[in-house]
């Protein structure tokens, strides 16, 4: 099924975030006790359980490394990728490179997106997706079309 769905949530002072409990069980399910964030090709934070990373991995191993936009795109993903366990009480910590990256602030957004999981700020979120939702038909006949 993947991950669907968005959530509310508040950043804490010591920047950890809960993760849906949805989402938990979907990972308690395929026993993932790890994930792996990093940038996202947008202003938020990209989520993978570790097995998807993985793919992820190998997926981007298959690209052209005589590109120099590949090799940096790689490179950033891999600089900034950060180990995350879930704790006790369903958080993760978001280190502070991540965070500034994302312009997170309070209010943030856990996003399903199938394979992985992105974390937003409100703010950002609906700036990016405001357009979106009232153009969708055009939007979908763009994707359909590429």
């Amino acid at each position: 099924m993947g991950f669907i769905g968005q959530f509310e949530y508040s950043l804490d002072d010591k920047n950890r975030v809960n993760i849906p409990a949805k989402f938990r069980k979907m990972l308690d399910v395929a026993s993932e006790s790890s994930l792996i964030l990093t940038l996202g090709v947008e202003k938020c934070i990209s989520v993978y359980p570790a097995s998807h990373w993985q793919d992820e991995i190998k997926r981007l191993n298959n690209l052209d490394l005589t590109i120099s936009e590949n090799r940096r795109y790689m490179r950033a993903l891999a600089a900034n990728a950060f180990d995350s366990a879930i704790d006790k009480q369903g958080r993760i910590i978001i280190p502070n490179h991540l965070k500034d990256y994302a312009k997170l602030k309070k209010d943030v957004l856990i996003v399903g997106m199938f394979e992985k999981i992105e974390i937003w700020d409100k703010i950002e979120y609906d700036s990016v997706m405001g357009g979106t939702l009232s153009d969708l038909e055009s939007v979908a006949t763009n994707v359909v079309k590429s």
